[in-house]
């Protein structure tokens, strides 16, 4: 394959240029393609003897890939989200060389063929970990509103208080303007009728107030104690926002969230903001009864999820633990094998 340029230079180009500078991705997104490159020339290296500095375009093979993602799945034990996120890293880079030279368009086409690995949700999902969205992936979504337009002020409000109350969608559109509590400066939303029947006081942080009575004014100037606070106007009324039009614009956002950052979930629903409160409540150290008022949950066994869901920081704190032993012991992790190797890493951005 003749090209004026190497692999290499095209990966510099892609982690380097293009994902910073043209697609204006996060560092956390750069990050996950790092990681997925550096992976699959790891496995190139250890199981099919190709050094990354003799590495050539030649090397992306369908075979090749999908050995190296069963080697993840069977070997190293990734979850199914791993795996995508891994494929996603080659596929796009080598949709960004296409872009670049039709002569790579053919070995695009091959790898875009590769089935993603399927992932289970409802009561599966429930026993090996649930999704939410991490305190940057949030920072995204609420930036993604156009706070010039009225909606978009509308939306950005709704999926701050989504969050922070961590109410069902149902229990969220429920809410009127008289089950608002102001007790001097603290104030709390009365959920009625939530799930079985039971109703709750959920308080607001002050910060959230702030955002809560910029609505107010100006989405609510009559006050009418009555009125659903967040609303759609039909025939000059306003009536109950449907559950459909706030799933839609979620959605919509969503989107737009996950091709800035493929780390982000591709598929948002509001029930995702209620896990999110969930699980950042259960890594503070709140107690899980304490979570199970708070969202409502008849029965302590469904707040647990939330502690099978942390996994992540378990793991994290075990990696930490060994570091620790081995350096008691003397141990340290072994140096790069060779310089030329490390200088070319270096280059293309990988390290």
């Amino acid at each position: 394959m003749s090209t004026d340029l190497s692999i290499h230079d095209y990966i510099r180009r892609f982690i380097s240029q293009y994902l910073p500078l043209s697609r204006k991705v996060s560092k956390q997104t750069i990050k996950a393609y790092k990681i997925g490159i550096n992976s699959f020339r790891k496995f190139l290296k250890d199981k099919r003897k190709i050094e990354f500095v003799k590495m050539s375009f030649e090397d992306l093979t369908v075979q090749n890939i999908s050995s190296w993602l069963e080697y993840l799945k069977d070997v190293e034990h990734n979850k199914a989200a791993t795996l995508n996120l891994r494929l996603t890293a080659i596929r796009n880079f080598m949709r960004y060389c296409s872009d670049c030279s039709a002569e790579f368009t053919s070995i695009y086409k091959q790898i875009k063929e590769i089935r993603e690995f399927k992932t289970f949700d409802s009561a599966l999902t429930a026993e090996i970990g649930i999704k939410y969205l991490t305190d940057l992936q949030l920072k995204l979504l609420f930036s993604l509103p156009d706070a010039k337009k009225s909606k978009g002020r509308r939306n950005r409000f709704f999926m701050i208080l989504a969050y922070e109350t961590g109410a069902r969608l149902s229990e969220l559109l429920n809410i009127k303007l008289k089950d608002i509590i102001d007790d001097n400066g603290q104030v709390r939303i009365l959920i009625r009728n939530g799930k079985g029947g039971h109703s709750r006081y959920v308080p607001l942080p002050k910060a959230v107030v702030v955002h809560l009575y910029s609505y107010l004014t100006e989405f609510h100037k009559e006050n009418n104690q009555e009125d659903y606070l967040f609303y759609v106007v039909h025939a000059g009324n306003k009536v109950r926002m449907d559950n459909s039009t706030a799933e839609s614009f979620v959605k919509e956002y969503g989107k737009i969230a996950h091709e800035k950052d493929e780390s982000f979930p591709e598929k948002l629903h509001p029930h995702m903001f209620r896990h999110s409160l969930g699980t950042a409540l259960y890594r503070k150290g709140v107690p899980l009864p304490y979570i199970s008022d708070l969202l409502g949950h008849k029965n302590l066994e469904t707040t647990k999820i939330y502690s099978k869901s942390d996994i992540s920081m378990l793991h994290q704190k075990v990696s930490e633990v060994n570091e620790d032993i081995n350096s008691k012991l003397g141990i340290v992790k072994s140096g790069k094998l060779w310089k030329k190797e490390e200088e070319l890493l270096i280059f293309c951005g990988l390290k």
